[in-house]
């Protein structure tokens, strides 16, 4: 399980691999997993990604973008920053043996570094935004986001899915205004229920919902998805247009393009 954490955090650093992407692909490879060790594996690396900065800088790497990553042992100090840090004891593997604990000192001056972001940012949004009101904003950004669902009222009503939901296990709750939007109230793996492969929902963020709704788009518009990824809000707005007219995506990456046509089938 470990080492397929060290796998992914090297796909993503070192390959230049997108984390989710990295995900699915051990998830699936490894279909022998129990729900609690996807769940491990699955926030072990985002919680990593997240925190690689002020991990490096705990372990002593003043520069992770550079060739000291592609060395094994690296990622191997970098768990264990994260994990000593979660109040856990380190297994007595010889990956931790030459690790001294002792010597990890989280507490970090540099905002910046103990905060997981690039300087320039810190830098900038603290001058635009004043210190109290960035400190906030941090805190918000480095938390791990809520699960939110969107319902896709082409094929059922919002109810009718917490209802299908919950007979397969998974206990959402609505969330205020939004008439289409489920927030799960336990991390699960929605995309092997029925479901979803029944096309009842997208797992969507919900600002991401907010921007369809701000189009305004109605039934027989046509509109253009500039920017359309791999087609979260242009499924919303098709939805919205009530699959009448025209949506058209567009996007930079056509493996972005290539995974819109998978969701909308």
């Amino acid at each position: 399980m470990v080492y397929s954490v060290i796998e992914a955090l090297q796909d993503v650093f070192v390959n230049d691999y997108h984390a989710d992407k990295v995900i699915q692909f051990h998830l699936k490879k490894n279909k022998k997993w129990g729900s609690r060790d996807r769940r491990f594996f699955a926030e072990s690396v985002y919680d990593i990604v997240r925190w690689w900065r002020r991990l490096a800088f705990v372990v002593g790497i003043q520069d992770i973008a550079n060739a000291e990553i592609e060395k094994e042992d690296v990622w191997w100090k970098v768990f264990a920053a994260w994990y000593f840090e979660k109040n856990q004891e380190l297994p007595a593997w010889d990956e931790f043996s030459s690790l001294k604990t002792e010597n990890f000192d989280f507490g970090i001056s540099q905002r910046s570094i103990r905060e997981s972001i690039p300087d320039w940012i810190d830098e900038l949004v603290a001058e635009e935004l004043g210190a109290d009101k960035w400190e906030k904003a941090l805190a918000k950004l480095n938390s791990p986001a809520d699960v939110i669902l969107r319902t896709n009222t082409l094929l059922i009503k919002r109810d009718d899915l917490v209802t299908e939901l919950e007979k397969e296990g998974v206990m959402v709750e609505t969330v205020a205004n939004s008439e289409v939007a489920l927030r799960l109230k336990e991390r699960k793996n929605v995309f092997i229920t029925e479901s979803f492969h029944s096309g009842f929902f997208e797992v969507q963020d919900l600002h991401s919902q907010e921007i369809a709704r701000f189009v305004q788009a109605q039934p027989g518009d046509r509109v253009v998805d500039a920017c359309a990824g791999a087609g979260g809000k242009t499924l919303h707005l098709a939805a919205l247009m009530k699959n009448r007219g025209r949506v058209i995506a567009m996007d930079i990456h056509d493996w972005k393009l290539k995974e819109l046509k998978i969701r909308s089938r």
